[in-house]
């Protein structure tokens, strides 16, 4: 389960966040994931939004580089 590592009173505490749950979501991906490869259910991260993502990514580093806006395609 994630926890969040904070400093209270001085002192360092570890504390699991009550609004996310005690599930796995490393587990529930994989088994999402699984049953995208078996033809079970849809994929919630198409290949298409993980390009325009890289594109996105792309550009920030040109720009970067360049000094200046650029296009993204």
């Amino acid at each position: 389960p994630p926890m969040l590592f904070k400093d209270e009173a001085g002192t360092q505490v570890n504390v699991q966040p009550g609004y996310v749950g005690k599930w796995d979501s490393i587990s529930r991906k994989m088994a999402e994931w699984i049953g995208y490869i078996r033809g079970e259910n849809e994929t919630q991260c198409p290949a298409e939004s993980g390009l325009v993502v890289q594109k996105i990514l792309d550009g920030l580093y040109r720009s970067a580089d360049e000094g200046r806006e650029v296009q993204i395609a």
